[in-house]
């Protein structure tokens, strides 16, 4: 039985290491990318057929449904942004000293970018017991430490690219801090406008 355990944990952190904070983004995509790109990525490894939402001005999603991600069949959503609150996202390296609030506040309220890049990408899982559900936070506790919140319906954890939110049950979501997409916005702030190539 013991063995047995550890096995399902391993495999539940197989799983986990493939859905997120690769190279600081989501699944096939890091943060900051543009969607053509993702797409093309996404077609490598055999994902061709996607739906695209574009009733947000500010907002394009593209949704990949029923995914294998390692035995776990999961609509997969990459979302994108040419505009975002700063509020909405998470400042990352924040460690309350002077400078980095400085910086913060200097932002201004909605980030501007000069294309759609990738800012948040989510998993809903499909078909998964409460079994499930235990894999899944003890393979994110394993890879990325214990919580840095958690109450009884939800889980978050925070890298300095990446906020991991985990509702517990079958959704698990993936938001990029101000810190990974900060290069991009200084190339806007140089590019007068011009389009830059990310």
């Amino acid at each position: 039985m013991f063995i047995k355990r550890i096995l399902l944990l391993c495999f539940a952190v197989l799983l986990l290491s493939a859905c997120g904070d690769k190279e600081k983004g989501f699944k096939e995509g890091t943060w900051g990318m543009k969607m053509e790109k993702v797409i093309s990525n996404e077609k490598k490894v055999g994902n061709e057929l996607y739906t695209e939402d574009t009733s947000d001005d500010d907002e394009i999603t593209i949704e990949y449904e029923d995914v294998v991600v390692n035995g776990y069949l999961a609509d997969v959503q990459y979302i994108f942004y040419n505009e975002i609150s700063k509020y909405l996202m998470y400042p990352g390296d924040f460690s309350n000293d002077e400078e980095s609030i400085k910086e913060f506040n200097s932002l201004p309220d909605d980030v501007k970018f000069n294309d759609f890049i990738l800012i948040e990408g989510e998993y809903f899982f499909r078909d998964i017991d409460e079994e499930d559900s235990k894999e899944i936070y003890e393979s994110l506790v394993a890879k990325y430490g214990e919580p840095g919140t958690e109450d009884e319906d939800s889980v978050l954890w925070y890298t300095e690219a990446t906020r991991i939110y985990f509702n517990k049950s079958d959704y698990v979501s993936y938001s990029a801090s101000i810190d990974s997409v900060e290069d991009f916005m200084k190339l806007n702030k140089k590019s007068n406008g011009k389009k830059n190539d990310l």
